[in-house]
């Protein structure tokens, strides 16, 4: 069996593959001068979705349907260009809508060296989906999988080079539905100092991915505590980094909390405040003796 269709130079497309009663075949897509675009792709009952590289020139493609052995039967054949859109980093959330079989969304961002970017899927009714940061190279930055009816959460990735980048959404097999997107600007993790039995440190976590540090002088064999009040953080992860390279934590949910620990070493001794997922806000943070 074979398809034709005309394409387009620079075109991304991709194929869905459903309502198939073939038991087994391949499928194959061929450029306008008869060579290879893509495939063989292994297919049979189960519905699929195929992407197809960037088309690399205008003129009339083929899809070609090879089936194994002496099966028999048919299959509807869905093509679909991206879903396009942008998203701006530190910017409003954006919901992206995908109703065809296979199809894949792309929206596309300018990115700086260093920047530091965290993201979260909301209201996801795709079922599941792939969504990867792709480098102007079109590498992969960092990717992560949104479920149904789930928040997802990717921790901070620091880009490696400035210009365009791309947040490409590919849902599961056929897999059609909504998504919403954050992409966060996460700025420098905040950094302060206290020392034993003197004020608290506030630790502001206003973005999400951002951790926080303060640090303390302590001599080995000192006991101590470490203390949180007026958090508003939520779950929280608190890890003391000795200065000998020790460490030791905690998770806790409250807002108000300890951590008690005698010092294996002598030094600079640091805390850090490690909210979990996507959470937000504020805590103090003080070291008394002990």
């Amino acid at each position: 069996m074979r398809v034709s269709y005309d394409g387009t130079a620079g075109q991304r497309l991709s194929i869905g593959l459903t309502s198939s009663t073939l038991s087994g075949g391949s499928l194959t897509v061929l450029k306008p001068d008869g060579s290879t675009l893509s495939g063989p792709s292994t297919i049979g009952t189960s519905p699929a979705g195929i992407d197809l590289p960037v088309l690399p020139t205008s003129g009339t493609y083929v899809i070609q349907i090879d089936p194994s052995s002496n099966y028999t039967g048919g299959l509807t054949l869905t093509l679909s260009e991206e879903v396009t859109g942008t998203i701006v980093p530190g910017g409003s959330a954006v919901t992206v809508s995908i109703s065809r079989a296979g199809q894949r969304a792309r929206l596309t961002f300018t990115g700086t060296s260093g920047q530091r970017l965290s993201l979260k899927t909301t209201g996801v009714t795709i079922g599941q989906a792939a969504v990867t940061i792709l480098r102007p190279d079109s590498s992969t930055q960092a990717a992560m999988t949104a479920y149904y009816d789930t928040v997802g959460f990717l921790e901070p990735t620091t880009l490696g080079s400035s210009g365009p980048y791309a947040l490409l959404i590919d849902p599961n097999a056929t897999n059609t539905g909504d998504i919403t997107v954050t992409l966060y600007d996460v700025p420098a993790n905040p950094t302060g100092s206290v020392t034993i039995n003197g004020s608290a440190f506030t630790v502001s976590l206003p973005v999400p991915g951002q951790n926080g540090d303060v640090s303390f002088s302590g001599t080995s064999g000192e006991g101590i505590t470490i203390r949180g009040t007026n958090s508003t953080i939520g779950c929280l992860g608190l890890t003391l980094y000795e200065a000998g390279g020790n460490s030791s934590g905690i998770h806790i949910c409250t807002t108000a909390f300890t951590m008690g620990w005698t010092l294996g070493s002598t030094g600079t001794h640091v805390i850090r405040v490690d909210p979990d997922t996507w959470n937000t806000g504020s805590v103090d943070i003080s070291v008394t003796d002990p």
